[in-house]
């Protein structure tokens, strides 16, 4: 039985590190994270949700592009029926997500809702929405004095349509056009507009009280991308200094940065939410000694690739095995360049293809796989200067983060990793690791080599 030809173009669409899984592929596709169910933190959500407990705020916190949004998919296909799943990604209806405003947040969140019960019903009393509404209107117009200020309503409902994802249930996940109420960061600090969010937090309530009486089901909030804020200040504003997440009243589960876990100056923003939950980097080595793998860590990574070889278009398509598109040993490279991080392997493949597919070939073999890893390098080390390199040796000699608003940065952009088994641990991204080591000693003036 002949070897079938890779579909390289349909291996390059299936490997996409730029989006989570699509809910539809959830079932060919999804891992379950490595470690015991208790270390696996859908599963924590799972149960701190369980609809007998109090409603819970619940933080989801990882590094950038660790798999938040992979794991509140699956979170949301596997709690639909028991409540009335709303999952909102920011990203898909603000014009800024990197400066989130609370404002913003809680009036998308109340449209978002309004219009997932309406989908559902057909039909749902606007006045919780319009009274919101009136709400945020008069907030700008009286911290901006533009007393022409408005929000058409209809035209934003309308913008917020979107899909019902698979199967047909009130598990909603919309695409609009960028929305921003044109208000400042800092203004959005100031405590004169903290009464104004308590009305609005209050309003989005009554809301969420009316569409749970409407459809009959309690009601779980998703909330996704809240984490992509960079600035220190940003996820303090949203996190510690205002506590509008904390207080909205239904079930809910925000996607969070990393720092709301280690950083002691955001660690205030805990005691508004019930518990934190991390989502830690895949580990794959030892702390203390890099050579000696873990053959767990090794396994999750190693699946989810085969997963996407084997349906990378669907049940009705192709379906490969690793020893058909890769060469042998190229799978660890790849895993072990990925440091980990989930969304930096599936792009190394999708690198790797492409330079097979340049090449003709009918495999990734180990130079492609080589020449991949050289080019995301090469992506990381652009922004890296001679301090950041002396930096990043001594977080490999102590394994501790360090502190400092540079090293901040190198957190926030992955240079630096956090690991999480018994303590939490620090390393530098493995694929920068080349760039760490001791240079070679220079030949003397005049020798080419072996034969000089």
């Amino acid at each position: 039985m002949s070897t079938p030809a890779v579909d390289w173009s349909l291996l390059y669409t299936a490997f996409n590190h730029l989006e989570p899984i699509p809910p539809e592929r959830l079932g060919d596709w999804y891992v379950p994270r490595p470690g015991r169910p208790a270390e696996q933190p859908a599963k924590r959500l799972e149960v701190l949700l369980d609809p007998r407990k109090p409603p819970q705020r619940l933080l989801l916190v990882g590094h950038r592009a660790s798999g938040k949004s992979t794991e509140l998919t699956y979170l949301a296909q596997q709690l639909k029926a028991q409540y009335f799943v709303v999952r909102i990604r920011l990203s898909d209806l603000l014009l800024d997500v990197e400066k989130t405003n609370p404002l913003e947040v809680l009036f998308m969140i109340g449209v978002v809702i309004h219009q997932a019960a309406e989908q559902t019903l057909g039909a749902i009393d606007h006045t919780p929405l319009e009274q919101l509404k009136g709400i945020v209107e008069q907030t700008v117009r009286a911290h901006t004095g533009n007393a022409q200020f408005s929000i058409d309503l209809s035209r934003l409902l309308s913008a917020v349509a979107g899909w019902l994802m698979p199967p047909a249930r009130p598990l909603l996940d919309l695409i609009t056009p960028g929305f921003t109420l044109g208000l400042d960061l800092e203004l959005m600090r100031a405590p004169a507009v903290d009464r104004d969010l308590e009305r609005a937090t209050e309003a989005l309530n009554h809301l969420i009280r009316v569409v749970e009486r409407s459809v009959g089901q309690s009601l779980l909030l998703i909330v996704d991308d809240l984490d992509k804020s960079r600035q220190a200040d940003t996820i303090r504003l949203n996190f510690v200094d205002k506590p509008y997440l904390g207080r909205i009243a239904c079930r809910a589960v925000y996607a969070a940065p990393i720092e709301i876990y280690y950083d002691l100056s955001q660690q205030g923003g805990r005691r508004h939410f019930e518990e934190v939950v991390p989502l830690s980097n895949v580990r794959l080595f030892e702390r203390e000694d890099p050579e000696r793998k873990d053959r767990e860590g090794f396994r999750f990574m190693r699946e989810v690739i085969q997963k996407r070889l084997e349906r990378p278009g669907g049940p009705q398509g192709p379906s490969y095995t690793e020893e058909i598109v890769f060469a042998r040993g190229v799978i660890n490279e790849l895993i072990m360049a990925s440091g980990g991080i989930v969304s930096d392997l599936i792009q190394l493949v999708r690198l790797a293809i492409v330079e097979a597919e340049m090449e003709g070939a009918g495999r990734i073999e180990r130079k492609h796989a080589v020449r991949a890893i050289a080019r995301l390098r090469q992506l990381y080390e652009a922004a890296l200067t001679p301090s950041d390199r002396e930096l990043l040796k001594e977080v490999r000699r102590i394994h501790q983060r360090p502190e400092g608003p540079r090293a901040e940065d190198l957190i926030r952009h992955n240079y630096l990793l956090s690991y999480l088994n018994d303590t939490l641990w620090f390393d530098a991204h493995p694929i920068l690791w080349p760039l760490l080591e001791a240079p070679r000693p220079s030949r003397p003036e005049g020798k080419t080599g072996d034969n000089g």
